[in-house]
């Protein structure tokens, strides 16, 4: 499994690879100029700094009654879904609109999904986290 460096500091937030591209980055680029992107960006660096808020208003962690292994970073309608592991962590596996209640489960089970398979690769030593540049993305 490949996972990309978003940004460090106490806190290391890494996003997953998928087919060579990172859905959470690409996501964000996409929206452009989105007032939730800065906020969403922000978020990110303000956890690596401090680690996750404990503002439900910001991050929800765990997504009780769905999962006690998930959370999600709120930015405006911008959700960024993680796990953490090990060391002071945190994975992000995607990010997307605010879902309703039905698509929120398929958002989890995802993320779920994604945790077993890195847990997994990390079991076998197959986890790699690429520095496409030696700072950070955010």
């Amino acid at each position: 499994m490949i996972l990309e460096l978003v940004t460090k500091a106490r806190w290391t937030v890494l996003a997953v690879q998928v087919d060579g591209s990172c859905q959470l980055l690409e996501y964000l680029e996409q929206l452009g100029e989105d007032p939730d992107v800065g906020k969403m960006l922000a978020r990110l660096v303000w956890s690596a700094e401090n680690g996750p808020s404990k503002n439900s208003q910001q991050c929800r962690y765990p997504l009780r009654g769905l999962s006690n292994h998930v959370g999600e970073f709120k930015a405006g309608g911008l959700r960024a879904y993680f796990f953490y592991d090990a060391d002071m962590v945190i994975i992000c596996s995607h990010v997307g609109r605010k879902p309703k209640s039905k698509q929120l489960k398929r958002e989890v089970a995802h993320v779920e999904g994604v945790r077993k398979a890195y847990l997994k690769a990390k079991e076998r030593g197959e986890v790699v986290i690429r520095r496409e540049t030696e700072g950070n993305h955010v």
